[in-house]
């Protein structure tokens, strides 16, 4: 099956699944009348070629009759899709925009909008549509964006979260620094399912605040981060969720499919 095709202005061959090939792909539709909706997940055709190794998790949601499929998107197909809900994004060339997508019928399920450096993955946003809220998607991103850190060789994943809404702030168990009289406890919940399930370090956290971990974490990874995980240390949570989802994908996301079938 072909991986490559042969962009007109330079003459080389490139990648299909690459960001430039991807480009190429719709210029030559678009030439030959072909609509751009109808490009094939080239992420799953293509396992030693393609990025980040998503066709691997797209094989199993295939294989286990899932209907969610993993897609990278360019941000003007994102915006095809009901974002009304969605915290204002600045589109920059080095966003990548995961997608998920409900292949019963091309429902935008969810997004994550990631930044990767020589060194760490910064977690820059999680979406989850309103009516897939609560089904276990915000999880499944972020493992997704911890698997395409450790499929990128990188040492950090980190995040800064910002609060969109009450609706999106849950209870934490312990006082956080800088968190404001009324919110003192106060998680967002992106942040919350990255400490809880899969073990990131809360550098916020009032009674383990350490000035020094924070800095070295920005001089690693060239950005402010509220909680990060270790790749190179802490993967026992991940490589859990890894396991159970490898074992019985249908029951990882069960909710989910129970709300879409």
């Amino acid at each position: 099956m072909w991986n490559r095709i042969v962009n007109p202005k330079t003459g080389r061959k490139v990648n299909v699944n690459s960001k430039i090939g991807k480009s190429v792909l719709r210029n030559y539709m678009k030439q030959f009348g072909g609509a751009e909706a109808a490009l094939p997940n080239l992420e799953c055709q293509h396992e030693t070629e393609c990025e980040y190794k998503l066709c691997k998790i797209n094989d199993i949601l295939d294989s286990n009759n899932i209907p969610l499929r993993i897609n990278i998107m360019e941000y003007r197909d994102l915006l095809r899709y009901n974002l009304d809900d969605a915290f204002s994004i600045d589109d920059k060339d080095d966003n990548i925009y995961v997608v998920l997508i409900n292949s019963n019928n091309n429902d935008l399920v969810a997004f994550t909008v990631l930044n990767i450096s020589e060194t760490c993955l910064y977690i820059n946003y999680q979406f989850a549509v309103n009516k897939y809220r609560g089904l276990s998607i915000g999880v499944f991103i972020g493992f997704l964006a911890i698997y395409i850190a450790i499929n990128t060789h990188k040492k950090y994943v980190f995040a800064y979260g910002v609060e969109s809404g009450d609706d999106q702030l849950v209870k934490s168990p312990y006082k956080r620094k800088d968190s404001g009289d009324e919110n003192e406890w106060a998680l967002v919940l992106s942040q919350a399912i990255l400490i809880n399930k899969f073990g990131f370090y809360d550098g916020h956290r009032l009674d383990t605040y350490d000035k020094n971990k924070l800095f070295n974490i920005f001089k690693i990874c060239g950005s402010y981060a509220e909680t990060w995980l270790d790749l190179h240390d802490n993967l026992d949570l991940y490589q859990g969720y890894m396991d159970t989802f490898l074992g019985n994908p249908r029951k990882t996301l069960s909710k989910y499919i129970k709300m879409v079938n």
